[in-house]
Order: C-alpha cells, then structure tokens, then sequence
C-alpha cells in the first residue's frame, strides 16, 4: 500500500479521509467516489482493474486519463464495448466547487469533490476508429521505460484490454509523443466528450502558477500532487500521494 503524506487539513480533506480509509489501495472501481481514487489512484493509473479482467473473450475496454495539473484538471475516459455498442462514461474534475455541499444523504458530501459524470452512447465504427487511432499513437507499443511524471505535469496514461491482451502507454507533454496522443485517440475523445468542461492545454507552470507559493513549509501545505515512473509494463514507483 502506498504511504500518503497528509498535508493541513480541511472540511474537504476530513471527509475524504474518513471514507478513504474504508477504501483499499487496489482499484476496483468506483472512481465516481474521490475517496475511493485518492486511495487507489496509483492502482487506478496503472489500470490494475482493467489488468485483472482481461483475458481471451473478455470484452475490448479502454481508459484514457487527462491529467492537466491534478489540481486543476483530472478527466477519465472509459470506454466499454461490453453488453452491444461500446458506451463512453467521461469524468472531469477540478477544483471543488462549494456551492454543490449538500446533506441530505451521506454520498452527498463528496459532490463538490466528484466533478461532472456523463455517459453517451457510441457506434461500433467510434470503436473501431479509436483502434486505428490508439494504433497511431503508439499505445500497443507500450510505454517508455524510467519515464516519470508528477501531478503537476499535463500527461496521459491509457490502460486497455483488446482482443484479450492488455496495453499501457503514457505520454508527457511536452513531446513528439504526447503530441502524437493529442493528434490521434485525444481528438476522438474530445469530440465526444459531452460535459462541455473545457480542456486545461498544456502549458509552462512553476508552483508559483499552480500552487500561489515558491516552496516551504506553506507550498508542502498546499500541495497536491504524486509521483509516478513507468517500468516494463506500467508503473513501479510512486511517491508523496497528496
């Protein structure tokens, strides 16, 4: 299990806490909860539930995950073509809103933390362009080995599960590959994102930028971020989980 280093809590940290600790480090599904993925966000990347399910005959599923600065920009494409034509469930998160803290039942509490969730229905030809487009970015190719990328860095990780056999890629900005990403399976999914959340571009930030401090003491405070390395197939390192 990962070791998490608390930073100064908050109404919202407490109350992620207080769930979070029912939740296992493993990922098994529930990224609607933001507990249950800051938990099990490194097992989440590394689509270890994905990993667990695929086999010969399991159906073709894929994840995409956006991270545009965690802080300010997490979105999660998952891709199911299990059951008919393939389904598309989009998640964006970004900073809490507020306004949305409601009490009337317990799951209510987590709503200003859990960001915008919709589903839309595709056609089996979306399926097989996103093949041809995962193809021409590279993710059957895998991942580069000692690639490293923090939660501060824009950055793409795909899992996938096709015709039996799983992938992991990854893709830091800024690169050839990541504008690869952007040109191919990213253009897709934008196109049929139907939250209307508009995409964080990447850009050049310093903590300053994202965090209103250099370093010290109040930037350790503030800072929500994680490390992660890419091994042979998938990650094999994390460091500071927010």
């Amino acid at each position: 299990m990962p070791r998490f280093r608390a930073s100064r809590p908050t109404s919202g940290l407490v109350l992620l806490l207080a769930a979070g600790l029912l939740a296992a480090c493993a990922y098994r599904g529930g990224a609607d909860n933001p507990a249950v993925l800051k938990f099990s966000i490194y097992s989440f990347l590394n689509g270890d539930d994905i990993r667990g399910q695929c086999a010969n005959g399991a159906p073709d599923r894929a994840r995409f995950v956006y991270n545009g600065i965690y802080k300010e920009q997490f979105r999660i494409y998952d891709l199911d073509t299990a059951g008919g034509p393939p389904t598309l469930k989009v998640q964006v998160r970004g900073e809490p809103n507020l306004t949305q803290l409601a009490i009337g039942q317990p799951s209510d509490l987590f709503t200003p933390w859990r960001g915008q969730v919709e589903r839309v229905g595709l056609r089996p030809q979306d399926w097989r362009q996103m093949l041809g487009a995962m193809g021409s970015a590279g993710v059957f190719d895998g991942a580069p080995r000692g690639l490293e990328m923090q939660g501060e860095n824009f950055f793409w990780i795909v899992n996938a599960c096709v015709a039996g056999r799983f992938h992991f890629a990854a893709y830091k900005w800024p690169s050839p590959a990541f504008d690869r990403a952007q040109a191919s399976f990213a253009r897709l999914l934008f196109a049929w994102d139907p939250t209307g959340v508009p995409v964080n571009p990447p850009r050049k930030a310093d903590m300053y930028d994202i965090y209103g401090v250099h370093s010290g003491p109040e930037l350790e405070q503030r800072r929500i971020s994680f490390g992660l390395r890419v091994g042979d197939d998938g990650l094999v390192g994390v460091s500071r989980l927010f």
